[in-house]
């Protein structure tokens, strides 16, 4: 039993030359065309195809969410894109949507009939120039993701160097500070606890003194306060 196609391509001219080829060179039979993405959807619903061969640049809908509304209702239904474009950027959308296989135009019917294959086996299908151009532009990718890295991990490490130079310089400061206080015999105030004894011991060390400054010929003692020590 031939493979039931929908052929969905906005050019008529290059619309009509692919349903006469691929229904006489591949075997297939085109059941239903559209020339946009909105007549798509109404055609695979009407139709329903085996397989969907689709444009890319539809109007209306363009092709990936095509795909995407084409695999709400059936989820299992191949779509191989075919477009004269090879950028990374459309292949992925495509390919994200849902489509079993990316060709290009200039791949003849060869290619698509090997797509045609692969899409109906359930299999990936891609024209060998795209696996390139997919595998360059993963490179750069791969190269814009490490230089990032890069940027990212010397900007880490100035900030961690900065906040190291600034967590060492308090503690030399605060290590100079205690061993000029241990110099001196002297204790920080916060290693100090003021408690009743400290208290008693100040004031005795500042408590004023009588002491006898003379005595004159009557024998009387003139007395002076000072402070003394003790």
């Amino acid at each position: 039993m031939a493979t039931r196609v929908l052929i969905a391509i906005g050019q008529r001219l290059y619309r009509e030359a692919l349903k006469d080829a691929i229904t006489t060179r591949l075997g297939v039979e085109v059941v239903a065309e559209a020339a946009d993405g909105r007549e798509t959807l109404i055609q695979v619903k009407e139709a329903s195809p085996d397989l969907v061969i689709l444009q890319p640049g539809l109007k209306e809908l363009n092709g990936a969410e095509t795909i995407r509304q084409i695999h709400i209702d059936m989820p299992d239904l191949p779509v191989i894109a075919v477009s004269s474009h090879s950028d990374y950027p459309l292949v992925m959308r495509v390919l994200k949507a849902g489509a079993r296989a990316f060709i290009l135009t200039d791949g003849g019917l060869e290619e698509l009939q090997r797509a045609v294959q692969a899409s109906m086996e359930g299999r990936i299908y891609l024209s060998p120039g795209l696996e390139a151009t997919i595998a360059r532009s993963l490179g750069w990718r791969y190269v814009a993701m490490g230089l990032a890295l890069l940027v990212v991990g010397n900007i880490v490490w100035r900030v961690f160097c900065e906040l190291w130079a600034v967590l060492f310089g308090i503690h030399s400061e605060l290590v100079s500070v205690r061993y000029a206080l241990n110099l001196h015999g002297l204790r920080p105030v916060s290693e100090a606890p003021v408690t009743r004894d400290v208290i008693e011991e100040r004031e005795e060390i500042v408590r004023p003194r009588e002491v006898v400054v003379h005595q004159d010929e009557r024998g009387v003692q003139h007395h002076a306060s000072v402070l003394g020590l003790s």
